[in-house]
């Protein structure tokens, strides 16, 4: 469900809201872009707008080469489940998508011994972070809107599926990221009587080596980095800000305690714990002090997010040194993929689209190193999706790129911090300028940049 705006405006303070919309966002919306996207587009955390076959159109006089799909993964379980709430969350069933789910093999790229065939769980009883059955259903929707793009409208992929030769499919070590990944894939190739048995490989990388997240393990200065825009005073201000609720939902979590950083250091997961109850319809939280949290409550905890998402990865002093250790690995793979399709376009069976299973975290890097306007920075929802598509020229021969983010083309600011002016246009970027400004990001010598 989206929702529509009658006012918006400005609510990072304590005060409480009139109303209060589910999953709805009001950080940041007087302005005037921001409230014009929003209301025209919608927005809810809950559920990522998906992509729309009626409102597509391909790049006029174009071939379209190769596609990546970059998403988030879909509706999930808090991180933090509390024992008494156990019960509360017994929405991981997911044998019920047992007869309509493709079947994957996921591969470690570090160690083959821990390679598998995926075999869902026989419980509904959620493990922290769990993908739930609302999550696998609409990564089923996501995939299934590909398919109306790429099989049935372009033609780009093949009708049936017979072998993953024209997919190369990509998931964090986290399970729930693989999980969208099979559920995506069963909505691109529904499951039929000739492809039932039709196995799909996942592969991820080590923890240590992963460039689908936020990797200090990879890059040790980023921890230096994010050290220090959290201890800029707008930061500081931010965390100080509204402390009796912050103390109150701090105090709802058994893990909880004050030496804990990652609960003085950011308000991601108290927001956590409200949103997921608000995207299942479940009640608010209470602590053992009786204190419960409140509609204001969940809408400031988004607020918080929304800022802190766009400040920490844009729009502070450091975060162009956030965006080259966060984003730069990722675009590494990413512009060697893109390059790679191009040698091999008159190949036979070549890999037509790489599919990302990733978080939140890797969306937003993903929107930050490109410089999004404040549209695309919002934080990203469950299956957020980003499709860059690679197309050629028939009259020229020249690439370029067209992004689309939610089912809408990308809208950027500029490449330098603090300019507005778009550094490129999506609708079709010439590739030789993405190329240029993705290596702008990249580092040239990630292990001599990040050491500390």
């Amino acid at each position: 469900m989206k929702y529509t705006f009658t006012s918006v405006f400005l609510a990072l303070a304590s005060s409480s809201l009139s109303a209060y919309v589910p999953g709805t966002v009001v950080s940041e919306l007087n302005k005037r872009d921001l409230a014009s996207d929003v209301a025209k587009f919608g927005y809810t955390y809950c559920a990522a707008n998906l992509p729309d076959v009626s409102q597509y159109a391909p790049v006029a006089n174009s071939d379209l080469i190769f596609v990546q799909a970059f998403m988030r993964h879909g509706d999930r379980a808090p991180v933090f489940i509390n024992d008494a709430d156990i019960p509360l969350w017994n929405l991981c069933d997911k044998t019920v998508y047992n007869n309509v789910a493709r079947p994957i093999y996921v591969t470690d790229l570090s160690n083959s011994t821990l390679n598998f065939n995926y075999v869902t769980a026989n419980t509904s009883t959620c493990l922290p972070g769990e993908l739930t059955q609302k999550g696998a259903e609409y990564s089923m929707s996501l995939g299934k809107k590909a398919r109306s793009i790429y099989v049935d409208t372009l033609k780009f992929l093949d009708s049936d599926y017979k072998s993953q030769s024209q997919l190369r499919v990509r998931s964090t070590y986290i399970d729930r990221t693989q999980e969208t990944a099979r559920y995506f894939l069963s909505g691109l190739y529904p499951i039929t009587p000739a492809n039932k048995n039709v196995s799909t490989t996942i592969f991820h990388y080590q923890a240590a080596a992963e460039t689908l997240l936020t990797n200090t393990a990879l890059c040790p200065k980023l921890a230096t980095v994010q050290g220090q825009i959290i201890a800029t005073p707008q930061f500081q201000t931010y965390l100080a800000a509204d402390p009796n609720v912050t103390q109150k939902l701090n105090t709802m979590f058994d893990v909880y305690s004050p030496n804990v950083t990652f609960f003085t250091t950011s308000r991601v997961y108290q927001s956590d714990l409200l949103q997921t109850r608000v995207c299942q319809n479940l009640p608010l939280p209470c602590n053992k002090l009786g204190q419960c949290a409140t509609a204001s409550d969940v809408t400031l905890e988004l607020n918080n997010i929304q800022f802190e998402v766009k400040y920490t990865r844009r729009d502070s002093q450091y975060s162009p040194q956030f965006q080259r250790f966060a984003s730069g690995p990722l675009f590494a793979q990413v512009l060697q993929e893109l390059n790679s399709a191009i040698a091999s376009q008159k190949k036979c069976n070549r890999v037509r689209m790489s599919i990302y299973s990733g978080h939140d975290d890797t969306m937003s890097n993903i929107m930050a190193g490109l410089h999004a306007d404040d549209f695309g920075m919002l934080w990203p929802s469950y299956d957020d999706n980003t499709l860059l598509e690679l197309w050629k020229n028939k009259s020229t021969g020249k690439y370029s790129v067209r992004i689309l983010n939610n089912g809408q083309i990308l809208k950027v600011l500029g490449a330098n911090q603090g300019d507005s002016t778009p550094w490129c246009d999506f609708n079709g970027c010439d590739f030789d300028t993405f190329t240029n400004y993705m290596n702008s990001i990249i580092p040239a010598n990630l292990a001599a940049e990040c050491t500390v």
